[in-house]
Order: C-alpha cells, then sequence, then structure tokens
C-alpha cells in the first residue's frame, strides 16, 4: 500500500533503531540548545537578539553536519552521539569565557556581528556532531518513510528534554568547574555568590567596598553607589506631596532606600525576581521600615489588579535594551500606571543620556522614549545629564533646579550628589535646550506587540563599538517591505522551471517561515509574560511535539490534503497569531499548531523530492531556519513588529501553498 508517495511497509528493525537513537539524539539536543541559549544570554548581557543569533548558528551547524556526513552506519551515528555528550559541557564552558576572552567589558552589550561570529565558532564542533548523527539515522532506515520517522523520533526526544529543561534549570559541569569558571568570567571581581532562576543567571559581585548584582550579564545596580541611587529622586520632588510611591528597579536597599527618605507613608518596591531580591537582602543591604512592601513579582501584574493609586510610579531599573526591561517603556505600560495614578500623580523614567553631546543612536532612543510617553500623557518634562529622567503626567509643572532644590530643603533630605550645585549644573539652560533638540525629532510610539523603544536602546548601547550595524539597521528599517518578498518570489519562480526543485525550494521556506514563527513567539512570550528564559525549553518542546504529530498525521492522510493541511495551514496560522495578539494566552498554543504544520510540510516535501532525498530536504529545511532566525531576532521583529512580521510569514506561506499544490503527489 502506498500513502503520499510512501511505502507503507513494516519497519525494519534498522529502522526502528534510527528511530530510537533520533529519540535520544533529540533529548541531547534539547538540553544542548536549551542550555547553550541561556548560557549565552548571559555571556551577552541577557538581550534576546542573542536567542535569535543561537538559534541562526545553531541550525547552520546543523546544515553543515547534515551536508558533510555521507555514511549511513548506525555506529558512525552512536559514536557521534558519544561525542556529543562529551562536547556539551566543554561548549558550555567555552560560552561562560566568551565575553573575557573577546575583551567586551562586564556589564556592556556586545555587536550582534561579534555575537555571532563567537557563537558559531563555538556551537559549530557540536551542531555538526548533531547535524550529522541525524543525517546517518536519516539514511540507516532505507527509505522516505524511515526518514520522517528518524524526523519524529527527534522531535519526540527533543519534547522530552525541553520539559526537563523548563522545570529543572541545571548546568553539565561538575560544580568545581561551574566555580571556577563563574570566577574568570568575572576577571577583577570577587564572586560572593551566583544563582539560577525563572528569569536569569543572577551573580553577585565584590570589589573593594563595593557590589554589584547582575542578571544574564545585565548590570542591575551597585551598592554603595550614592550618584545612581540618587537618581530616584527627581521624580519624586517633582510632586509636591508624594504619599505613596510605586517603584520599579534600582534596588530596594539603594533606590528603595532613597525614596524613603521623603515623607512616603507607603513605598511599593516591585522587582519582578524573587531571586534577585533574596541575594540582595542576603549579600548586600537589607532594610527594614514599616512603609515598606516588597512585590516580588511582574509589577506590570501587581498594577493590573491593584486597586491602590500611587502619586509616582517611577521606572528607575536598567535601560530596555531587552525585552524584559522594556515591558516597563511601551504605551501599554505607561497607560497601565496612568489608571493608577491619583489626582496630579506623575510617571519618573530614567534612561541613559549624555551631559553635553549625544550621538544619533542616543536621541533615536530618547525620543522614542519621549514619544511613547507623549502618547499617553498631556505634559512630559526632561531633566538632563548622564541620566535624562522623564516626568509625564496631566498637569506637570515646568521642572527647574530651584523647584528641586526648594523641596530637598523643605523635606529635610540629606544627599551626596543631588544638590544644589550638581542640579544647577546639571539643568542650565544650556544643557536644557540641548536635550529639547535631541527630542524634537518624530519617533514611533513604543508598544507592546511593536516595542520600538527596545530596538532603539540596544543600538545606543552598542554604538560605542562602532555603528556598521546601526547602518544596517537603519538601511533595512527605510527599505520597502515587498523586498522581503523578492527571493521567495524568485525561488517559487525558479522552481516551476525548475519542478525538481520545488521540494527544495519548499523546506527552505518553510524553514525560514517557522523559525520567524517561532522567534516571533518567543518574543512575544518575554514581552507579554517577561519569563522567556525559563520557558524557552517549554515553547521549543511544544514546536517538537507538533512537529512529531505532523509526522504520525502525514502517515495518514492522502497527499491533496498534506498539501493543505502544511503550507497551506501555516498561512491559515500567521493570521491566527496576528488574531490571536489581544490574547496573549493563546502563544502557549501556538508552537503546538506550528510544528504540526512543520512536520507535514516535511513528509510532503521528502516524499516529492524521491527515494534517498530526505538528507537534502532537511538540510534546506535548517538552512531556511538558519536565516530565519537571524532575519526575525534582528530586523523583522524589531523593526515591524509581531503583526507585520506573521503578515510576512502568512504571504510566503500562501504563495508556496500554490506552488505545492500544482507539484502535489497523486
Amino acid at each position: 500500500m502506498k500513502r503520499n508517495g510512501m511505502t507503507g511497509s513494516r519497519p525494519s528493525s534498522g529502522a526502528l533503531w534510527g528511530a530510537g537513537a533520533a529519540g535520544v539524539l533529540g533529548f541531547i539536543s534539547a538540553l544542548a540548545q536549551v542550555i547553550l541559549i541561556r548560557a549565552l544570554m548571559s555571556a551577552f548581557s541577557g538581550n534576546e537578539f542573542v536567542v535569535a543569533v543561537v538559534l541562526g548558528t545553531w541550525l547552520a551547524g546543523i546544515a553543515a553536519g547534515s551536508f558533510i556526513v555521507r555514511s549511513s552506519d548506525l555506529r558512525v551515528a552512536f559514536l557521534l552521539l558519544i561525542s556529543s555528550v562529551f562536547l556539551l559541557p566543554l561548549t558550555v564552558l567555552g560560552a561562560g569565557l566568551l565575553k573575557p576572552a573577546l575583551g567586551i567589558p562586564l556589564g556592556s552589550i556586545a555587536q550582534p556581528g561579534i555575537v555571532a561570529v563567537a557563537a558559531a565558532g563555538l556551537l559549530l564542533p557540536l551542531t555538526m556532531v548533531l547535524g550529522g548523527a541525524f543525517a546517518i539515522l536519516a539514511r540507516a532506515g532505507g527509505s522516505d518513510a524511515a526518514a520522517v520517522r528518524v524526523y519524529g523520533g527527534e522531535a519526540l526526544g527533543f519534547v522530552a528534554g525541553g520539559l526537563l529543561m523548563t522545570f529543572v534549570i541545571f548546568s553539565p559541569l561538575p560544580p568545581g568547574v561551574a566555580q571556577w569558571a563563574e570566577q574568570a568570567a568575572w576577571p577583577g571581581y570577587h564572586v560572593v555568590t551566583a544563582r539560577q532562576s525563572h528569569y536569569g543567571h543572577l551573580v553577585v559581585v565584590e570589589r573593594g567596598a563595593q557590589k554589584s548584582l547582575f542578571e544574564n550579564g545585565k548590570h542591575l545596580f551597585t551598592a554603595p553607589d550614592a550618584l545612581a541611587a540618587e537618581e530616584v529622586h527627581a521624580g519624586v520632588l517633582v510632586h509636591p506631596a508624594p504619599r505613596r510611591v510605586f517603584l520599579v528597579g534600582g534596588g530596594v536597599s539603594q533606590a528603595g532606600a532613597q525614596v524613603l527618605k521623603h515623607p512616603v507613608e507607603q513605598l511599593d518596591y516591585a522587582e519582578i525576581d524573587p531571586e534577585a531580591v533574596a541575594l540582595e537582602r542576603d549579600h548586600i543591604a537589607d532594610i527594614r521600615d514599616p512603609r515598606l512592601r516588597v512585590l516580588t513579582g511582574d509589577p506590570r501584574a501587581f498594577l493590573d489588579h491593584a486597586r491602590d493609586l500611587y502619586d509616582v510610579i517611577a521606572v528607575n531599573g536598567s535601560d530596555p535594551a531587552d525585552l524584559l526591561t522594556g515591558r516597563f517603556f511601551t504605551r501599554e505600560f505607561f497607560a497601565l500606571a496612568r489608571r493608577h495614578l491619583s489626582r496630579g500623580g506623575l510617571v519618573s523614567v530614567t534612561i541613559s543620556s549624555s551631559e553635553d553631546s549625544l550621538n544619533r543612536q542616543g536621541m533615536a532612543y530618547a525620543r522614542s522614549v519621549m514619544a511613547t510617553l507623549s502618547a499617553v500623557f498631556r505634559d512630559v518634562r526632561v531633566i538632563p545629564g548622564e541620566k535624562m529622567t522623564f516626568i509625564a503626567g496631566d498637569d506637570i509643572p515646568p521642572v527647574t533646579a530651584d523647584l528641586l532644590v526648594g523641596r530637598l530643603r523643605e523635606r529635610k533630605i540629606t544627599t551626596q550628589f543631588m544638590r544644589g550645585y550638581y542640579l544647577k549644573e546639571r539643568m542650565s539652560p544650556a544643557r536644557v535646550d540641548a536635550a529639547l533638540r535631541w527630542l524634537a525629532g518624530a519617533s514611533e510610539v513604543g508598544t507592546d506587540e511593536r516595542p520600538v523603544t527596545v530596538e532603539r536602546s540596544f543600538l545606543f548601547m552598542t554604538s560605542n563599538y562602532g555603528g556598521a550595524f546601526s547602518k544596517l539597521v537603519e538601511a533595512v528599517e527605510q527599505a520597502p517591505k515587498f523586498l522581503w518578498l523578492v527571493l521567495p518570489c524568485a525561488l517559487i519562480a525558479a522552481s516551476l522551471a525548475y519542478p525538481a526543485a520545488v521540494p527544495f525550494v519548499g523546506a527552505g521556506l518553510m524553514g525560514f517561515t517557522q523559525m520567524v514563527f517561532q522567534v516571533a513567539v518567543i518574543f512575544a512570550v518575554q514581552a507579554f509574560f517577561g519569563y522567556a528564559y525559563a520557558a524557552v525549553g517549554l515553547l521549543t518542546a511544544g514546536f517538537m511535539l507538533g512537529a512529531f504529530l505532523g509526522t504520525r498525521i502525514f502517515s495518514r492522510i492522502a497527499s491533496r490534503w498534506a498539501v493543505h493541511a502544511g503550507p497551506g495551514s501555516q498561512a491559515l496560522l500567521a493570521g491566527l497569531f496576528i488574531a490571536g495578539l489581544g490574547w496573549p494566552v493563546l502563544f502557549w498554543v501556538f508552537p503546538v499548531l506550528a510544528g504540526i504544520s512543520a512536520g507535514l510540510q516535511f513528509g510532503l516535501y521528502t516524499a516529492m523530492a524521491g527515494q534517498g532525498q530526505a538528507g537534502k530536504v532537511y538540510a534546506a529545511d535548517v538552512i531556511g531556519g538558519g536565516c530565519g532566525a537571524l532575519c526575525a531576532g534582528l530586523f523583522l521583529v524589531p523593526l515591524w513588529g509581531a503583526a507585520a512580521t506573521m503578515a510576512l510569514v502568512g504571504a510566503i506561506s500562501l504563495l508556496m501553498y500554490l506552488r505545492a499544490c500544482k507539484s502535489a503527489l497523486p
């Protein structure tokens, strides 16, 4: 009996062994991918763009391995699997040492080009071994049906590994080696302690009399650091009588302690990661005050469910160079904050800037914050400086140095830096005029769906290393969107002249669109919920579960239905994603549905390619996927937003669906 062009005979023992080994391969791949994504996010300051770079380089290595390895001997596959077990801890060790080895300053953000080259060099040995093992297992069964079973077996193993990594966060390094590597990653500092949480890798380091807390390599705060801690005074001083304050970030013992110098009745300090609060209390400083309430969990969720009204809501954490922090710099968050302001209340937002000169990237960053605040509030005032503070509300008086100094005196607040001479110099007419000129240009508004402020902040943070990437991003942003359809259309048109290329073109475009879809989902989970660091294993497991189900469904349906259920469903799924942006809970369902579509398409294109071509179909799939990960993470989702990106996915999928309909098997 034939179904979808594949022989439906009973699988041989070799094919079953191959499928079982593929399950082990998938399990190892899941562990390795999730561990290394987390390790490299920590090495490169927690930016989600690292996820796209890792996935892109990961798939490039898989493709290279599947091309190079030509054997069909299962013994070679088992040898490669064993070697991958030893390569994984070595790769993780290398990931932890990358930043000091490359000379990247601790706490800073590396250029994506540096990250891509470093990640490729680090991941290539392991990923080529994994890709070679898959190619052998796909050939060893002796039929395309066996190759599809191997694909499904790998997917099932990946599900098990992804689920394990969702609920268990561990390192493959022995404890002694892990401790040595942790210290080696922080030259010039003494590592006091390190801890994994569901939001990232936390490290407390010490140098001299100061201790600093980092999460995923990103600096959260240093103690003592009066200059940074006192920045929070600006927003609180503008309010004539602050009684209730909601503070996001800056350290409860640092910014929080400064707020408590004011005559406030209640300070709610919100920190999304409870482990960060625990480390601060245990190893940096612990303050006790009956007016202080520490809220551990998502600050947005607290505000969304709270009935309290606040006089001041201050965002005093890190710059939004990643989606986790960027959740507090969107129109939706500012609108939520506005609903919880008392009469005359205000929102204070602090970002990195410059006293006297600001480059093009810094101006674009500041304008994006200004535009987003202005989309919600009637009045937005600016206090310039190395840290630029925005004061937003519906009735904010002019903010002057005399106003701030006068209120410091009225409230009898003692400060080290935030004093009269400092404020008058910082807020001199020349500096205020310069800041207003920087903010004069137009900018798009940042939203949860399209967090442009994150991209602008990221470009500013990396601009010190040169502007090559910034120029590339600007060129991509200014280019007409339809140009992204030129290459897919050209490939599909070429397949009309060369029908034998249809399955490989289809697999490549499937890989591209599926990986764009996956990256969009991961970014959306981070933007809406904030814990993609922990959830990446669950999300990839969901996709691979869908891929397994897709291969099983494919083996049981006619080819004409496979075309509709594969490429056709992917176009439909892109539309569902756009419609589902208002219901973020659906983000947990989309990976499974996308995986089913991918499994169906892999089976379809393998059958269309003919006997012995499964390895090439797989290679086309992963090459397309690598390109999709890089394009989605670096350009499409940050610049276009999720909705426009999914529209592109839908258009490409629809074109390939129409082409596949002409070439479907009988």
